[in-house]
């Protein structure tokens, strides 16, 4: 294999120093929270979001109760159609699926039971963020909603 198969092992380097080599790389940065009330704490969270049937976003998260097929949860003008996001979400699933969407475009079809930290990267082709219950109801919640856009144009020395 020459360093030609695998361009990703390539580094210029733009210093040396006593057996280390010194390079300008792209270092991801996150932009500003695009999210209003993810945590679902502020005094009045249907101000920001818009609640389906079986959906409750009170007691500081987002819960459905697993009752109705294809109820969706969401916050419009959340992002800027073509450029990059970063969403993460806590989600706490006891049984169904939840889908995880920007506009009618799914992301995920979320199925795993417990409480976990789930990350999506995607670039946005609508404007809003969506959890919508699928065929099988979602009973679970969710929190700590947060979109930022994403991008890794910044440079950094290492």
């Amino acid at each position: 294999m020459s360093l030609l198969d695998d361009v990703s092992i390539v580094v210029t380097p733009n210093g040396y120093k006593a057996g280390e080599l010194y390079a300008v790389i792209p270092v991801p940065t996150e932009g500003a929270e695009e999210v209003d009330c993810g945590d679902f704490s502020c005094a009045v969270p249907t101000d920001y979001w818009s609640e389906g049937t079986g959906w409750d976003t009170s007691g500081g998260s987002a819960s459905s109760d697993g009752t109705a097929s294809f109820s969706s949860l969401s916050q419009a003008s959340v992002l800027t159609i073509g450029k990059f996001y970063k969403l993460v979400v806590d989600i706490n699933l006891t049984s169904g699926q939840l889908r995880i969407q920007q506009g009618g475009t799914i992301l995920e079809t979320y199925t795993t039971t417990g409480t976990n930290t789930a990350t999506y990267y995607f670039t946005a082709t609508a404007t809003n963020i969506t959890f919508k219950t699928s065929v099988t109801p979602f009973n679970g919640s969710i929190d700590n909603v947060s979109v930022k856009e994403y991008t890794s144009a910044d440079m950094d020395v290492t």
